[in-house]
């Protein structure tokens, strides 16, 4: 549960009796600028959420492109995020936060990154959080081609929430050969968001490869972060190595801008 400010607004910051922290890669902590947290306060609570889950630097990725466009473009991000970490260290909440986007498909995304429109997570130029919508299933293999002759790589955001991919999963299996990463929500594989996009959600933890974990939160009660619980669950599953390559060594990875590491695939898959 998150800490109310005090009376001199700071909160008191707790981290989980464990030395292991997470990089949160996909998050909708800045506030006013999509379906995430309002206002600043809830966005605060939602930073001090991701402490006490055990996440020590989160990538803010605000919506981009599908019905946000015209908004939230780059600059927008990046100045939010700057007036959130001076929140946060005024506060004494222990929380890094770094510029992103959850960028909807569109054939336009190589010319809107060349113009700063949009952002890659953690603004290193590398890695581009690219989300599908949600009831339709789009062949978009010539642009994971296209953007990886630029150096850069697509992480398919939350592949089990689109209703195709989450009762055919196999149908990214195309896209993962061509090159592309995989992002699952933590509360996907707690079985938050139904029977099928978790049966779909493990498919690709335990399949393994370029697999990434992180929360998808949007808030601190409605959406938490769920990166210590997911964690458990995959080590309990899958062993320690798959744990950690999912959610600690990969997105950290990612934030670095370095090259993934190939999750092990659980021997039952």
């Amino acid at each position: 549960m998150s800490q109310p400010p005090s009376s001199e607004g700071t909160y008191e910051a707790h981290r989980p009796p464990t030395n292991e922290r997470f990089v949160d890669i996909h998050c909708h902590c800045l506030s006013g600028m999509d379906d995430g947290p309002q206002t600043m306060q809830a966005s605060l609570a939602l930073c001090q959420s991701l402490v006490e889950d055990g996440v020590d630097t989160v990538i803010a990725t605000p919506h981009q492109l599908g019905r946000y466009a015209g908004t939230n473009h780059s600059s927008a991000v990046r100045d939010a995020v700057s007036g959130l970490q001076t929140q946060l260290h005024e506060r004494n909440i222990p929380l890094r936060v770094l510029p992103g986007g959850d960028v909807r498909l569109e054939i336009d995304i190589p010319r809107f990154l060349d113009s700063d429109v949009i952002l890659t997570l953690a603004d290193g130029g590398k890695y581009l959080l690219l989300e599908l919508p949600h009831d339709v299933i789009v062949d978009f293999s010539l642009m994971i081609r296209s953007l990886s002759g630029s150096g850069r790589q697509v992480i398919l955001s939350h592949p089990e929430r689109n209703d195709v991919l989450c009762r055919q999963p196999e149908l990214a299996d195309g896209w993962v050969r061509l090159g592309m990463a995989v992002q699952v929500t933590a509360g996907a594989l707690l079985g938050e968001c139904g029977r099928r996009s978790q049966d779909a959600a493990w498919r690709w933890v335990d399949g393994g490869g370029h697999v990434l974990v992180a929360s998808d939160a949007h808030d601190a009660h409605r959406r938490p972060p769920r990166m210590r619980a997911a964690y458990d669950a995959i080590r309990s599953r899958n062993g320690d190595a798959a744990a950690r390559g999912a959610c600690i060594e990969n997105p950290s990875r990612v934030a670095a801008g370095n090259e993934l590491t190939i999750l092990p695939r659980c021997p039952s898959s």
